[in-house]
């Protein structure tokens, strides 16, 4: 195995563990505010951006083919969406007065269509001519921007529960 494949072994790795503690953590529960979600995502979202740079080198961002614009592309836009479309998932409740989200059955198998979605778009990568390098190095932005939509969706939910609008989404 050269380098570059252990390093994406070990990138993927990484990412697979920190989604299965956060999936299991929020599965417990969590407040829909206060919490360190937004600065959590804003963090993975630098380094995927920094991994995305190093990936088609910084100092020459014309190395970023049409097919790595594309695979970006459509990656921002289906990793936002299915995030947003888990956050519908999400269960909101009261705890000791405050609101609080917990993951649902439902949303972990969305979760596994992120995953398997997520994959596809990186198998595909090649058939639209984007590199294998950006496709593996994007996977960090993308679990981010998942992140993002989910949490824009749960606390707009949120919003409207603490206002007493039922929730969009909401069992």
């Amino acid at each position: 195995m050269n380098t570059s494949s252990h390093n994406e072994a070990l990138q993927t790795a990484v990412v697979v563990v920190i989604m299965a503690l956060l999936i299991v953590r929020r599965m417990r529960g969590r407040r829909v505010y206060g919490g360190r979600a937004p600065i959590v995502i804003a963090i993975m979202a630098v380094y995927g951006a920094v991994l995305i740079g190093t990936a088609v080198g910084v100092s020459y961002p014309s190395h970023l083919t049409e097919g790595d614009v594309v695979l970006l592309g459509v990656g921002t836009v289906v990793s936002l969406a299915l995030g947003a479309i888990r956050g519908t998932t999400v269960r909101m409740f009261l705890r000791e007065g405050e609101l609080y989200a917990r993951y649902t059955p439902l949303t972990v198998v969305l979760w596994l269509v992120t995953f398997a979605v997520r994959l596809g778009i990186g198998t595909g990568a090649s058939h639209v001519n984007a590199s294998h390098t950006v496709a593996q190095a994007s996977l960090v932005m993308m679990v981010a921007l998942s992140l993002a939509g989910e949490t824009v969706v749960v606390r707009a939910r949120g919003k409207q529960a603490v206002n007493g609008v039922r929730p969009i989404g909401a069992a």
